[in-house]
């Protein structure tokens, strides 16, 4: 993702879940960037999955 989008402005580290084996945890992170236009991005990934994108206008 980084060499699609680059940098993120933020990126943080929100948890951890369990793979479906119950045996090996993935952490969760979630990248965000912007504004653009008044947005942000937020992109929430699961080990190394992107599972979400979200947008929010800034504040």
């Amino acid at each position: 993702m980084l060499q699609k989008c680059g940098e993120p402005v933020f990126r943080d580290l929100v948890g951890y879940s369990l793979g479906p084996n119950q045996r090996r945890e993935y952490p969760i992170e979630e990248w965000v960037y912007g504004p653009n236009n008044g947005m942000l991005s937020i992109l929430t990934f699961e080990g190394s999955r992107l599972r979400a994108i979200e947008r929010r206008r800034s504040r």
